[in-house]
């Protein structure tokens, strides 16, 4: 970590230095955070890593997770920790909200209770083997679905952010850039520096939730007026 830390910002190798130095739950929330614990300290002020402490903030939770399970498996704490943290608070709410949002009903059989205790009562040999996932819900299936389905690639939920930047929000995009300094000719940045994707994405935001806010405040004075027309109509 320390020679990690000493490397300068976008040498190659720097990130993958730094995480395999960590114990397997800590590499673990490294490799699923926006920013890694060696790039994030670049981005607090002094004043707000005073404000943090030394509590040990998501990685205490994460280690607290870890902890009650007695396997001796990593890939059962790190399973412990993503249906404590990852599903309730990422994956299920999303589901949920957007398919409320358009009158869906959605269910998750995987995550029947007896299931999930079956799943966490197998060994890790059965869950991963020769870096297949998944392997042992394969085998149980390979004779109910067909080669197409059972191998296919996964599809995460996650959204077509940098795709976005580059053409449907490029309008909005571009004028930021330029404003930051940045010329027409050089290589966009979006996708190969986090701090300046997530600065596009929220001053992007900032700006089409102003949009929409205002109109919103239209939408409901010209809706008021019309109300307000047909009562005196009547």
């Amino acid at each position: 970590q320390r020679l990690s830390a000493k490397l300068p910002h976008g040498t190659l190798g720097r990130n993958y230095i730094h995480n395999v130095a960590l114990d397997p739950v800590h590499r673990y929330l490294d490799s699923v955070s926006t920013f890694t614990g060696l790039n994030r300290q670049m981005l607090y002020t002094d004043e707000f890593k005073k404000q943090l402490g030394t509590n040990g903030g998501v990685i205490a939770e994460f280690r607290s997770y870890a902890a009650k399970v007695n396997t001796g498996e990593p890939l059962d704490q790190l399973l412990h920790i993503d249906s404590k943290t990852y599903l309730p608070g990422d994956i299920l709410t999303k589901v949920d909200r957007m398919s409320m949002a358009t009158s869906l009903e959605t269910r998750a059989p995987f995550l029947d209770g007896d299931l999930m205790e079956l799943a966490f009562s197998m060994p890790g040999h059965l869950k991963i083997r020769n870096g297949e996932r998944k392997w042992i819900l394969k085998q149980a299936m390979k004779d109910v679905l067909p080669d197409a389905i059972l191998n296919r690639k996964k599809e995460g939920f996650s959204i077509p952010m940098k795709n976005w930047l580059r053409r449907e929000l490029q309008p909005q995009v571009h004028p930021l850039v330029i404003s930051w300094g940045y010329k027409d000719d050089e290589p966009t940045f979006v996708g190969r520096h986090e701090q300046h994707c997530l600065r596009v994405v929220d001053a992007v935001a900032q700006r089409l939730g102003a949009e929409a806010a205002e109109h919103h405040r239209v939408h409901r004075a010209d809706a008021g007026a019309g109300q307000h027309r047909d009562r005196r109509l009547g």
